[in-house]
């Protein structure tokens, strides 16, 4: 027999004060517990459920409609679980926040395990054992494809621990389940391999498309339905309307399609129409079939023209957070900055836009935060998405103020939610609105770790060293960056110089005596300068050394003699922008040049073992014993005198 696990009859609530009270033991039937959170956006936690092992499951998306559970399946001995738990957080210094946490994993353990496992993990040892296993592996999947960061699965498993220590208080639990499992580790983010370059640049891609299109309606008060189109598909958005299909149908989740309205022309279908799409399999209709269609579709167009009536009714604000949300990883992506410090932002409406230093394609954004100030710096495409996502902030705050930059919110029972600071669950919460709509189910998800990951990697890989990562990725110390991000992506191993190498290849050379030698190298057709490309600052010129890098006759011998001067000129080149750092054309041209002779040095040390034992040995000569080819010597002692770049 079913029944209602929400009803009156079948609930008692609760909030944590009752909890403290040692009412407890007077609770009959704990199975009824609902714990609530008074005067806080907190969801109620209906404990007492987990008595029944056959039940509908809770979830974010139906968390108010009616549950059931089949009377049947109660197990009597759950009831001491649910009392034990309760015990252990009536503790006055826990927060209502903690509680609510701790009752949100607790019951979605209970929940994985009625629903996925064909035994009571409950019942016996050997069964908990079981399941812990089963658990974790799940865990340590999630883990591995970013649906969770360590520190989420490794607390999650950690509350299953203490969960079968308090059903079974008298057995040796470390012995008989924990010890044959392995433990998820905090930290094991560090083991991540770096994202493949196509699935970020696809996922960053959707990102945008959705922040775009989304906030650019929201905050115009366009009318729904409203329109998103990328490179896969087009298609039209709706209000959320129940009745089994979708806000949005792409390839994605295609057996959603909705009876009344035509997603992709952006209309509702016709009476006709909506009959045909409904009962496709009647040739004629019954009278209350012909009722079903005409009062869904009467609905549908009232929550249309409610929608459309209300410039900040619900759909509005639910698509404008999950476009905030979006930027948030944008944000991620462009500063490599972890959860925690870009959650914790603030921000009080005043900033300034500086150009860059370093590059003319850059911009540098300033703010206050916190009392100190911040600054990002941002390519120009990020510099206009930053301030697309401040115009959508202020349409969400609508007057109120909040501190931090980043906030989520929405509605409750009709009424606008105040906003609140970001969570760690961020990701989740956005990969499960997104993914089987917006973007496939089965890609590997990005979080802040991975981007880290990806963002570090590109850098090495581009010829910037440990310590310039560190600085960029703002870590604490070098060693955290060499061993959590600067072992590479094994995918781009598999494609290790492949086209991004392929200027430099015409370069290298063995032995020849047919060449003019340089100050950085040699020439092969000495006085006819042609450039590689157009886009970099430096052109190339007989009479100025470093011009040669630029050239197409530029070229080096894999000898000690030619590597010797580049990597004097390094040298050189990093000690000029030590001494300017905050002259900004000295910055960008020599930028320009550093780049071009690490692209030259890591390519010579690819080419056999020989050769990269050679640049090794000429670096610790140049860098270390501070000896430097004579021309750059004589270059940089005059440059020391003068006090002046003359290069």
């Amino acid at each position: 027999m079913k029944i209602d696990l929400t009803s009156s009859e079948n609930t008692i609530k609760w909030t944590p004060q009752n909890l403290r009270e040692n009412l407890l033991s007077e609770v009959l039937r704990p199975e009824q517990i609902v714990v609530i959170f008074p005067d806080t956006e907190l969801s109620s936690m209906y404990v007492g459920r987990i008595a029944y092992a056959k039940r509908d499951m809770f979830n974010k998306e139906n968390v108010n409609d009616k549950k059931y559970a089949d009377s049947d399946s109660f197990v009597n001995s759950r009831r001491r679980v649910i009392r034990d738990v309760l015990i252990a957080l009536a503790d006055p210094e826990y927060v209502y926040t903690t509680i609510n946490g701790y009752l949100r994993r607790f019951l979605e353990i209970f929940d994985w395990c009625d629903s996925k496992l064909t035994y009571d993990f409950t019942r016996t040892v050997s069964n908990a054992s079981a399941a812990y296993k089963e658990y974790t592996n799940e865990l340590v999947n999630d883990l591995k494809t970013g649906r969770y960061s360590s520190t989420t699965a490794s607390g999650k498993q950690l509350i299953f621990r203490q969960l079968l220590k308090s059903i079974f208080p008298n057995e040796d639990v470390d012995k008989e389940i924990f010890n044959k499992t392995k433990r998820v580790k905090r930290g094991l983010d560090r083991n991540l391999e770096a994202p493949d370059r196509d699935n970020v640049d696809y996922q960053l891609y959707m990102f945008i498309k959705i922040f775009e299109q989304l906030s650019d309606q929201v905050t115009t008060h366009k009318n729904f339905p409203f329109y998103f189109k990328c490179d896969e598909y087009e298609s039209h958005i709706i209000p959320t309307v129940k009745g089994g299909f979708d806000y949005i149908l792409t390839p994605f989740n295609e057996g959603k399609e909705s009876p009344y309205f035509n997603f992709k022309e952006g209309k509702m279908f016709s009476t006709e129409e909506a009959q045909l799409s409904k009962y496709p399999q009647s040739k004629t209709l019954t009278l209350p079939q012909k009722g079903v269609v005409r009062n869904a579709l009467r609905k549908f167009k009232s929550v249309m023209k409610e929608s459309n009536a209300d410039p900040r009714c619900y759909a509005r604000i639910s698509l404008a957070n999950m476009a905030m949300n979006c930027y948030y990883f944008i944000f991620l992506h462009a500063t490599g900055m972890n959860h925690q410090p870009l959650a914790d932002l603030k921000f009080d409406g005043k900033y300034e836009i500086e150009k860059s230093v370093e590059s003319k394609e850059y911009r540098v954004i300033k703010f206050r935060s916190g009392g100190r100030e911040v600054s990002f710096t941002l390519g120009r495409i990020a510099i206009k998405l930053f301030k697309k996502y401040l115009s959508l902030r202020r349409w969400m705050l609508d007057g109120t103020e909040f501190e931090y930059l980043f906030f989520s919110s929405g509605h409750s029972k009709g009424k606008f939610i105040t906003p609140r600071k970001v969570k760690s669950n961020i990701s989740a919460a956005l990969y499960e609105r997104l993914e089987g709509r917006f973007i496939p189910p089965a890609l590997s998800r990005l979080g802040s770790a991975k981007l880290r990951k990806f963002k570090s990697d590109v850098l090495i890989s581009m010829g910037e060293d440990i310590t310039v990562s560190s600085k960029l990725l703002q870590h604490l110390d070098e060693k955290t960056a060499a061993e959590s991000y600067a072992d590479g992506n094994k995918h781009k191993q598999q494609e290790e110089f492949s086209n991004y190498w392929k200027a430099v290849d015409a370069l290298v050379l063995g032995d020849s005596n047919e060449l003019t030698k340089t100050a950085s190298g040699a020439c092969k057709d000495y006085g006819e300068p042609i450039p590689v490309n157009d886009e970099t600052a430096i052109k190339p010129s007989c009479n100025l050394p470093q011009g040669c890098l630029f050239c197409q006759h530029y070229m080096i011998h894999s000898d000690e003699e030619d590597l010797f001067k580049i990597i004097s000129l390094k040298y050189f080149i990093e000690a000029v922008m030590e001494e300017f750092p905050d002259i900004e054309h000295v910055v960008i041209l020599y930028a320009d040049l550093l780049a071009r002779i690490n692209e030259i040095i890591n390519h010579m040390e690819s080419i056999n073992e020989d050769v990269a034992n050679i640049v090794a040995m000429v670096r610790k000569k140049v860098f270390d014993e501070h000896q430097i080819h004579n021309f750059w010597d004589l270059r940089l002692q005059r440059f020391e005198r003068m006090g002046v770049v003359t290069l």
